[in-house]
């Protein structure tokens, strides 16, 4: 299949055009082009303080930052160790890389338990855990619940003040308003925390 003048042009000039590099989250995250490359690179940051270094497959400055973001989050949360760990579990998937496992769409289950059962829902399965850690009721009487997860992880952000309105919003696929309005009292109880 030919390229059309266009596609050639703009590859032309990708290649021509000088090396890059962008600074995210106060330099935890890096991402750069090299010349000749038409591809944006990245490197971030761990919780161990060491560096990885990865490809985001990505030619297109807003998509690279999109999929260089997601990775640093999940590298910020140590979710790597969790999901390096459930990889290690599995047999059938063991002799694939953990990169290939995380970015090729193979058909192997990942998230199941160590017989290879894997659960309609894991709602059961958060519910007995909650009640066997004594931990199935909130404050209030009422029954946590796996989606409960979801407020606490953007509540525990918005108090932590690392991650903006705007981050989180694109992370749980709402509107930056959304999380305006539902967590505008944490907002304003960290500006006055750090007015006083």
């Amino acid at each position: 299949m030919s390229k059309s003048p266009a596609q050639d042009r703009r590859i032309r000039r990708l290649l021509t055009t000088p090396p890059q590099t962008v600074h995210l989250r106060d330099g935890d995250l890096v991402l750069y082009r090299r010349s000749r490359s038409l591809l944006y690179q990245c490197r971030y940051r761990l919780a161990d303080g060491t560096w990885v270094r990865q490809t985001t497959g990505k030619a297109a400055l807003e998509h690279a930052i999109a999929a260089a973001c997601g990775r640093w989050i999940i590298a910020k949360h140590k979710a790597v160790e969790v999901l390096q760990r459930l990889h290690a579990r599995q047999k059938d998937i063991a002799a694939l890389s953990f990169e290939t496992t995380l970015t090729k769409r193979v058909p192997h289950l990942l998230f199941r338990f160590s017989d290879g059962h894997q659960p309609h829902s894991l709602v059961g399965t958060f519910r007995r855990l909650m009640r066997d850690s004594g931990l199935a009721l909130d404050a209030n009487g009422d029954n946590r619940t796996l989606y409960s997860l979801r407020h606490t992880y953007a509540t525990l952000e918005m108090l932590r003040g690392e991650v903006d309105i705007h981050t989180l919003s694109k992370q749980m696929g709402n509107s930056a308003a959304m999380i305006e309005r539902h967590y505008s009292k944490l907002t304003a109880t960290m500006a006055a925390e750090r007015l006083a």
